[in-house]
């Protein structure tokens, strides 16, 4: 009995810690393209609550031939893009994605998206684990 006890009570102690230790996405969103345009882009905040940085290293999807993470910024009076390797999401941490700044390109799409269309993301973090998110489409 006391065997079970003790089992029990290192489960419950053990909840915290899995709840506490995740990656959250919040406010995910995906802009609707123009007609004709075979490129989306997708925002969101990605929430770190764990004592270690997480490493996202990619992002995919069956909807989508290639997805790429990019940066915009300002050089010279003229806004660029450039692809990046990963996005560091600091321990106990948070990095926005918006359109002026990091962000995810979705690029051939295997059909056409509108608003209010949903779709599917796998985020593929540096230690193998993967964040599967519901991204829905919404008009800028």
């Amino acid at each position: 009995m006391k065997f079970r006890r003790s089992i029990v009570c290192l489960f419950l102690l053990s909840i915290p810690c899995l709840v506490f230790g995740e990656v959250i996405v919040k406010s995910p969103w995906i802009a609707a393209p123009p007609p004709g345009s075979r490129a989306l882009a997708a925002y969101m905040q990605i929430h770190n609550e764990n004592e270690h940085d997480h490493i996202l290293t990619s992002v995919r999807s069956i909807q989508f031939e290639d997805i790429q993470i990019h940066r915009s910024e300002m050089k010279d009076g003229m806004m660029t893009m450039e692809q990046m390797p990963s996005i560091e999401i600091p321990a106990r941490g948070m990095v926005e994605l918006s359109s002026r700044g990091l962000h995810m390109m979705l690029m051939k799409p295997v059909r056409y998206f509108k608003a209010g269309d949903t779709i599917e993301l796998d985020l593929i973090f540096e230690d193998g684990a993967v964040q599967k998110i519901s991204v829905p489409v919404k008009k800028r």
